[in-house]
C-alpha cells in the first residue's frame, strides 16, 4: 500500500514537471531581415501618406495638423484599392502621428487639439466606410 501511494505521489509530482517542460513555449527566432523590411516599408508608407511631413519626429506644434491633413487626403484618395495590410500600414502611420502629438503635449492649443481630433475621427470614418 505504501509503495502504491508513493508511486502515485511521485507520479503527481514528476508528471506535471515533465509536462510543463514539454509544454513550455519558446519564442520563435526573430528574423531581423523581416523586421528591417517592415521598418523600411513603414518609412515608405510615411513618405507616401505624409509627403513633406514624413519626418514625424521633427514635426512641431505648427506642422502636426498639416501632417494629419496630408494623411487624411492621401487616405481618401487611395483607400478604394487598399487591402487589410494597407490599412494596417496606414494605421501605423496614424499611430506615429498620434505619438508625436502626445510628445508635443501642452505646446498644442485646445483648439488645435480639437481640430486634430476631428481629423483622427475622419480617418476612422474612412476606414469604416471601406469595411462596409
Amino acid at each position: 500500500m505504501k509503495k502504491l501511494l508513493l508511486t502515485i505521489f511521485m507520479g503527481l509530482i514528476v508528471l506535471p514537471v515533465s509536462m510543463a517542460q514539454t509544454l513550455e513555449t519558446k519564442p520563435a527566432p526573430v528574423q531581423t531581415d523581416t523586421l528591417q523590411h517592415e521598418s523600411e516599408n513603414l518609412e515608405q508608407w510615411k513618405r507616401d501618406l505624409l509627403g513633406q511631413y514624413a519626418e514625424i519626429e521633427s514635426l512641431t506644434a505648427n506642422t502636426i495638423r498639416p501632417a494629419y491633413i496630408n494623411l487624411i487626403e492621401s487616405v481618401r484618395t487611395r483607400r478604394s484599392t487598399w487591402s487589410e495590410a494597407d490599412w494596417e500600414h496606414a494605421k501605423a502611420v496614424l499611430k506615429s502621428l498620434n505619438d508625436r502629438k502626445g510628445a508635443l503635449g501642452t505646446a498644442l492649443s485646445k483648439a488645435e487639439n480639437n481640430r486634430i481630433t476631428a481629423l483622427q475621427e475622419d480617418f476612422n470614418a474612412l476606414q469604416g466606410q471601406t469595411e462596409m
